[in-house]
């Protein structure tokens, strides 16, 4: 089945031969346009030296489980086997973390700036104002299910992504993003008693993940005395590993200036 996303194989030869040129026009799209909506998903990452989805799983111990990506992204683990849902997302969550932000998100952040100057961004934050003023009730209601602040109004620039590794987050404004998976530094409680907003928070800025690189896992039946350890559950928490573990590949710069998430609650 063609996918409706990627050129067939004659419009891809097409593109190809004439690249500069379809550089150039596209280029001159972006000079020309008053507002830019950068939308992104895996393979906007993978220049950041982070797998996209269709390496993400290629590793041993998950092909010799049989285990694909769709498999392994499947809530149920959380029950039926905790040390490879902990492995799993424990060593995404590493991964995300040590890389850094490839080139491209500061190119597109100097075109935002540009953009932020025209008058087309002073009248959209205008007009954002003006539909937040007339529903300051409905505001107040959705912030208070945030799990950070969000402050300020987008201009001529907006980010919508379905990356869950918070690497726009370091480079972009926090108004200007939009997630529709969220990101895997926000985590929720699995305890129904923590009710109201605070059933979601940020990891702590020093945790890191322990996975046993053999078998990918974070076995729940471990304890860990580092400080830098996740608890998983209330009566859970990562396991030692053995050596240094990686899901897919990443081969990324480390990170200078991570997790900047504005307002973000680091409790």
């Amino acid at each position: 089945m063609q996918d409706i996303f990627r050129p067939d194989a004659e419009e891809a030869d097409k593109l190809k031969q004439n690249f500069t040129s379809q550089c150039a026009q596209a280029g001159k799209v972006i000079s020309d346009a008053d507002v830019i909506l950068l939308v992104t998903g895996a393979g906007f990452s993978a220049d950041s030296g982070l797998a996209v989805y269709g390496d993400v799983a290629k590793v041993k111990a998950y092909q010799d489980r049989g285990l694909d990506y769709r498999d392994i992204c499947q809530p149920e683990w959380l029950d039926s086997h905790p040390g490879l849902y902990y492995g799993f997302w424990g060593q995404c969550f590493n991964d995300y973390r040590e890389n850094r932000p490839h080139e491209g998100y500061h190119i597109i952040a100097r075109w935002r700036d540009g953009k932020n100057r025209n008058d087309v961004a002073g009248d959209m934050r205008s007009l954002v104002e003006a539909e937040r003023e007339g529903s300051a009730v409905r505001m107040y209601e959705c912030e208070q299910s945030e799990p950070y602040s969000c402050e300020g109004i987008a201009g001529a620039f907006f980010c919508f992504t379905s990356n869950i590794d918070a690497h726009s987050f370091d480079v972009f404004q926090a108004c200007e993003i939009r997630e529709c998976h969220g990101n895997v530094e926000i985590w929720q409680c699995s305890d129904w008693d923590c009710g109201g907003r605070h059933r979601l928070w940020r990891a702590p800025l020093d945790c890191r993940f322990h996975v046993n690189s053999e078998n990918m896992l974070a076995p729940p039946d471990v304890d860990s005395d580092d400080s830098d350890s996740l608890k998983a559950t209330s009566k859970t928490k990562i396991g030692a590993d053995v050596a240094r573990a990686s899901v897919g590949h990443t081969f990324g710069s480390a990170r200078l200036d991570p997790l900047k998430l504005y307002g973000l609650v680091t409790k």
